[in-house]
């Protein structure tokens, strides 16, 4: 599973296409219907890959539209296809904001998390450097440097207790990357 902030960055982007889809929508372009199905189905799939508990509720989205057109010709078996496209229309509409306010409140509430987060780091790490746990051998890697500093903080008694509340809220990715943002 990728780190916290890599995630973001990827909804961020997915939720980037909505702005083409809403012009095909204002537009009325015949695909759009079609065009949000595929948005909504690509959403659910990266949701999967990255471990963001909202696929089902893509995939209940893109199922909407479709009941919606099928329910309308069952209401209305003559319905004209001009008629069943605006309905499409509608339907994938609401379907797309829905969805992007649920992905937008998932990214919203990680992103808190994540601050509050940094905001205890911080304090962690100035307590560490105050205790002179952060010396950086000249042929060491930033990785693993940060990795031998993540260690010297779980083993010094003022941090340890932090450090391994910390583990067990991120995973090692994430904590590596907020991590590397607050050292010198």
């Amino acid at each position: 599973m990728p780190a916290l902030t890599q995630t973001r960055e990827q909804l961020l982007r997915q939720l980037s296409y909505l702005a083409p889809l809403a012009l095909m929508q204002e537009q009325r372009v015949m695909r759009f219907p079609s065009a949000a199905s595929q948005w909504l189905r690509q959403s659910a799939d990266l949701c999967t890959t990255l471990g963001v508990p909202l696929h089902a509720a893509m995939l209940i989205l893109r199922a909407r539209i479709l009941a919606t057109g099928e329910l309308a010709l069952v209401d209305k078996p003559r319905m004209p296809r001009s008629e069943l496209r605006n309905v499409l229309i509608v339907a994938s509409a609401a379907a797309l904001a829905d969805a992007e306010e649920q992905l937008q409140g998932w990214l919203q509430h990680k992103t808190e998390r994540l601050d509050e987060l940094a905001g205890a780091l911080s304090e962690a790490v100035r307590a560490a450097a105050g205790a002179q746990l952060f010396r950086r051998p000249q042929d060491e890697t930033r990785s693993r440097w940060l990795q031998g500093c993540w260690k010297n903080m779980a083993a010094d008694p003022v941090t340890r207790e932090f450090t391994i509340r910390f583990a067990a809220t991120l995973d090692g990715n994430t904590r590596l990357d907020l991590f590397d943002a607050l050292m010198p």
